[in-house]
């Protein structure tokens, strides 16, 4: 997929779309970011329903412990990171804040 394909509706600050996303953690947002790390360095994922956090237990709506403790969502900020679940498949995603580049098809001004 390429940014030119993907239909804006128009501009969103990187600022406002944090502010959005951790006001209300349950609600699912449609994500657009540059893969930074891996075979698909530098390709677009669009993550059509993304919540913010670790993915959660479905009875009991809390975090799934993870290998270890869970982190605080500060050290994400600290790294530069925003921790996602993807709703569709479950997988945990912590794309780069500075990658970000769709929001519920808002193109992200950086």
């Amino acid at each position: 997929m390429d940014s030119k394909t993907i239909p804006w509706r128009g501009q969103i600050s990187i600022n406002q779309v944090l502010a959005e996303i951790r006001s209300e953690p349950d609600k699912a947002f449609w994500l657009a970011f540059v893969r930074a790390t891996g075979r698909h360095a530098g390709s677009i994922k669009v993550v059509p329903a993304a919540l913010y956090g670790a993915p959660r237990m479905q009875n009991t709506g809390k975090h799934k412990p993870a290998g270890g403790p869970l982190k605080p969502a500060a050290l994400h900020t600290e790294k530069g990171t925003l921790p996602l679940t993807d709703r569709t498949n479950g997988d945990y995603l912590t794309p780069l804040i500075s990658h970000i580049i769709g929001y519920n098809l808002y193109q992200v001004k950086h």
